[in-house]
């Protein structure tokens, strides 16, 4: 013990002496203990507790009543899910009280949207009715400004709202129709801080859709018995009792549920595998480069007497202190960073606010304990290296030429071949520790191959320059030095392009996955509205003939287009009906055996979801806007993006009299049945040529006005679509909506939207902490390996070469520790992130209905442009600006 101590001081002796070095090492060690830190940090205040959940869902109340049916209903616990065979009434104030326990107090809260005049128009806002200031309400809406209405011609606003409508407290908000109501308070939704919300008071607003539903408070908390009583009476409830503590799950009281849930793919252990062994791995260059620059200090102690094992133990304990202090450092100033930037990361990433700050324990006690761990089992092979070192020779200022041990090249390759195999089997059996278990043996394979890939490119110096021939020449000499360097650059880069494809095709996977769009994303629909506009009312007339062109030349002037297409309607056997339902039969062999089969078992499951007709099932299980069509042949084209030949046989066959469907199961012999059905007329079946259209954005049934006079039907004008060439921005829209406002008839306008990717701040936030690790760790690694050739430059400087020739030097050596590092550990990120991606899809294997597509491989260019030139090209323009003019003389051996 007393040897450790004396190796300690000696350590925290040569920290202190030798600051620079000391520095660059604290900050390869601490620099992703920082990261992590800021992201664990994060992670922990932005995951809300069930409390804390409970207070933004339902404020202070004991349950939350969302719906009333006829028949009892199934409920998840704490998710806004539920199943029913019966159909919804109308939640009054009288039926949510006789649902409730005798004493109960509640309060309204109705959601909905409503029209209003904006900056440069007018749009629909959200808009609430909810008295914010009852206690029972208290923790749903932050107030920031101002004070909560009071009558019905007051009401608060969020930020974005007040940026969308140019007016803050103390100004007006207006509706199109002429209503005013003055702004007098200033709010923040915590569960979405850019939504564009509008509060009034219970009764006064104007909504064009609402939704009620009743905060109450209980004479006592209500449990999942109590809540399950209530959905046998039909009611929908959501108890803070069961939010903070919900139940096991219970197939008896709850909706079906996927039999694999608690079989998902975990992202998580996949990244911290890699996350372990990126900071073991950074740790190694610094060592490795103190280790050499300290082997004169080494051989005075031998020379004086030390054996092997206080050799070891010296450089042991370098690790050991250098790695607590870069822990305590990186952990502070994490935690630090992560307080400060709260704002900036729920207002930019997360979307919500925080819960309470809080630092996740248990996490920071593990980063502390790898960051020692870590610079320990770093300085492991520096310190058998320098146990080992000739005396003299050391004394002398020398050192051997490392030869390239091929045993140390075939375990490496061995153990790469090994960890692919691995992670493969793991991904196969959607095993995330095993796929992760074999990602980090992967990698530790190619760090051992790095050695031999540096003696095998330094052999191609002959082919460059001058100073790119001794870098070369350097680089291969020092393996020592350069591999812990490469290796480092390596951990860094694949961590980065782990978590840049992951994210890039988790967004692809959910804008994949949404509902299938009628038109793509982007475009705009203008669909003439003839519903009643409530119960026991005719149908809206229908406007005269003059106002679609007119429409249309409002859509043009207004909105990014660049062709508009003129959208029929087939008329049902009654003219008036508001809408007929124009849609696809199939044959019983076509349909998809596994529907309306009750729970299904794991097996079915699997086979349900590799069977084509359950996917296009799910896919036709929507109706979009425009979702069946009357048009021209020659617009064809224009609507739906088809390759040559098969535009040319669709536009035959709707010149014809056929129609074009999307669904090609419907599809036999050449023929199809469409259905027609409408709110009052009878449903019809009709035989008609057809066309399946392949899989694209299209609407489900695509008729031509040949078609109709073939089938014996009529048609009349239903609006228009509109090509644009960008997405159209709010204010355009809301530019749209004002002119639209002004032509007559009631319109439907809508802006094609893909869903937006969801369930991943964090990730966002962890590809930006990769990120930076990156950047930062290439360029203090390629640092530290560039320090152990100043003597080299102090040689060529006494030889008389320029400080461009010594510039040259050091950017060619930077760039080629970097750039190889780089290289490498791009490939291996892609091959991570591909076993990643399909141990996450044969995860959904089993899984049907299919809620949740399979995620594609998306490589991110941007990442890869990041990892392949800016990373080893910032390290070089560091080495070159930072390579002195006129060095110090060295010690002469």
């Amino acid at each position: 013990m007393r040897a450790w101590l004396v190796a300690l001081r000696i350590a925290r002796r040569e920290a202190l002496r030798s600051k620079g070095r000391s520095a660059l090492v604290l900050a390869l060690i601490g620099l992703p203990v920082l990261a992590f830190a800021f992201f664990a940090v994060t992670y922990d205040t932005f995951t809300l507790t069930p409390t804390e959940q409970a207070d933004r869902d339902l404020g202070t109340a004991d349950i939350r009543l969302t719906g009333l049916y006829d028949k009892p209903v199934k409920q998840e616990p704490t998710d806004f899910g539920l199943t029913t065979e019966g159909d919804q009434v109308e939640l009054t104030a009288a039926a949510a009280t006789g649902l409730l326990p005798a004493g109960s107090r509640i309060i309204p809260w109705t959601e909905g949207s409503a029209t209003f005049t904006t900056k440069t128009g007018r749009g629909g806002l959200n808009v609430w009715e909810l008295d914010y200031t009852d206690a029972l309400a208290r923790g749903i809406l932050r107030p920031v400004a101002g004070r909560a209405p009071a009558n019905a011609g007051e009401v608060a606003i969020t930020t974005a709202a007040r940026d969308r409508v140019g007016a803050g407290v103390g100004g007006t908000l207006s509706a199109p129709d002429g209503r005013t109501w003055k702004i007098v308070g200033l709010v923040d939704n915590p569960q979405s801080l850019n939504s564009d919300l509008v509060v009034f008071r219970p009764g006064a607003a104007p909504f064009s859709s609402r939704n009620t539903s009743w905060l109450a408070d209980t004479p006592a908390p209500l449990a999942w018995s109590d809540v399950v009583a209530l959905n046998k009476r039909g009611g929908v409830g959501y108890s803070r009792a069961v939010m903070i503590d919900p139940p096991p799950y219970d197939p008896a009281t709850m909706p079906q549920r996927s039999q694999n849930s608690g079989e998902a793919f975990q992202f998580a252990t996949v990244f911290a595998g890699a996350l372990i062994l990126e900071v073991v791995l950074l740790a190694a260059p610094a060592f490795a480069v103190g280790a050499r620059r300290r082997r004169r200090e080494l051989a005075l102690v031998a020379a004086a007497g030390g054996n092997p094992a206080h050799l070891r133990r010296i450089v042991l304990a370098d690790g050991i202190v250098l790695g607590a202090v870069a822990a305590a450092l990186g952990l502070v100033l994490g935690t630090f960073v992560a307080w400060a930037t709260r704002p900036l990361i729920d207002d930019t990433v997360m979307g919500a606010s925080p819960g309470a700050f809080r630092i996740f324990p248990s996490a920071l006690a593990g980063l502390a304990l790898l960051a020692v761990v870590s610079g320990l089992l770093a300085a492991l092979v520096p310190a058998w290296t320098a146990a080992r070192q000739p005396v003299v020779a050391a004394l002398r200022g020398l050192y051997a030429v490392t030869r390239l041990r091929r045993r140390w090249a075939v375990i490496g390759l061995v153990t790469l071949v090994a960890g692919i195999a691995l992670t493969g089997f793991g991904a196969s059996r959607a095993d995330d520790t095993m796929s992760m278990a074999g990602m980090v043996i992967g990698e530790i394979g190619l760090v051992l191959c790095t050695p031999a890939l540096v003696g095998l490119i330094a052999r191609l110096g002959g082919r460059f320059p001058l100073s790119a021939r001794i870098a070369l020449r350097d680089v291969g000499r020092n393996r020592a030095a350069a591999a812990p360097a490469i290796s480092a650059v390596l951990a860094a880069v694949a961590v980065s392009t782990l978590a840049g494809v992951t994210l890039a095709s988790g967004t692809n996977k959910y804008v994949d996955s949404g509902e299938p769009l009628a038109v793509p994303a982007g475009w705009v629909t203008a669909q003439l509205n003839l519903y009643p506009p409530g119960p026991d009312q005719p149908p809206l007339p229908a406007p005269p003939a003059s106002a679609f062109p007119a429409l249309a030349a409002a859509m043009s002037s207004t909105m990014p287009v660049t062709a508009t297409v003129a959208v029929g309607r087939v008329l049902c056997a009654d003219a008036t009906d508001p809408i007929c339902w124009v849609g696809t039969e199939r044959p019983t062999a076509q349909k998809c055996p596994f529907e309306n089969r009750g729970d299904l078992s794991r097996d079915d499951q699997k086979a349900a979801r590799g069977d084509p007709r359950c996917e296009t099932t799910l896919r036709q299980s929507y109706g979009p806007a425009f979702d069946q069509v009357v048009i021209d042949a020659k617009d064809l084209g224009t609507l739906v993006d088809l390759d040559a030949p098969t535009l040319d046989a669709a536009t035959a066959m709707l010149r014809s009299g056929g129609v074009l469907v999307a669904d090609r199961f419907a599809v036999v012999d050449g023929h199809t049945t469409l259905t027609l059905s409408g709110a009052t007329s009878e449903a019809r079946e009709l035989r008609a040529a057809a066309l399946a259209l392949p899989e694209v954005d299209s609407p489900v049934v695509v008729i031509s006005p040949e078609g109709v006079a073939t089938l014996g039907l009529a048609s009349a004008p239903a609006g228009f679509i509109g090509v644009t060439d960008h997405m159209p921005t709010l204010a355009e829209r809301d530019a749209f909506l004002a002119a639209a406002a002004k032509v007559a008839g009631s319109w439907q306008i809508d802006v094609q939207t893909p869903p937006k990717p969801r369930d991943e701040p964090f990730l966002v936030v962890l590809a930006i902490v990769a990120g930076a690790v990156t950047i930062g760790a290439a360029g203090i690694a390629t640092g530290l390996a560039a320090a152990e050739g100043r003597a080299d430059l102090t040689t060529l400087a006494a030889v008389g070469a320029s400080p461009g020739v010594r510039r040259m030097l050091s950017l060619s050596r930077t760039g080629i520790v970097a750039g190889l590092g780089s290289l490498l550990g791009l490939l291996a990120g892609l091959g991570a992130a591909a076993a990643v991606i399909a141990g996450s899809n044969r995860a959904l294997a089993y899984t049907w209905p299919a809620f949740e597509q399979p995620m594609p491989y998306v490589v991110p260019w941007l990442n890869v442009f990041v990892s392949l030139v800016v990373v080893p090209v910032a390290a070089m323009v560091g080495a070159a600006l930072f390579t002195r003019s006129h060095l110090p003389v060295e010690r002469a051996a």
